[in-house]
Formats: C-alpha cells, structure tokens, sequence
C-alpha cells in the first residue's frame, strides 16, 4: 500500500508540518521579520510591503 502524500491544506506544495502559514497559500515561503510566521499570515509585515 502506498503512503498518502503529507496534508497540504492550503496547496502551496508545502506540506502542513512544514508550512510557515498553512492556512495562506504562499509558495516562496516568505518570512521578512524572521519570526517562524509567514509573512502570508502576518498583517502588519503584509501592510510594510
């Protein structure tokens, strides 16, 4: 039997366990203040660019 591919919730090919935002498709996986958040999920970083 083969092994279901890992949960990819948002499907940005990111699998959910290694997403910085699973919830926000964001393929590049971009995170300007370095905090582990994505910034897909961060409002104030998405309002500074």
């Amino acid at each position: 039997m083969a092994a279901l591919p890992p949960a990819d919730g948002d499907l940005d090919s990111m699998p959910d366990d290694e997403d910085n935002c699973p919830l926000n498709a964001n393929v590049e996986q971009l995170d300007y203040d370095a905090d582990g958040q994505g910034d897909a999920c961060e409002p104030d970083v998405l309002l500074a660019s």
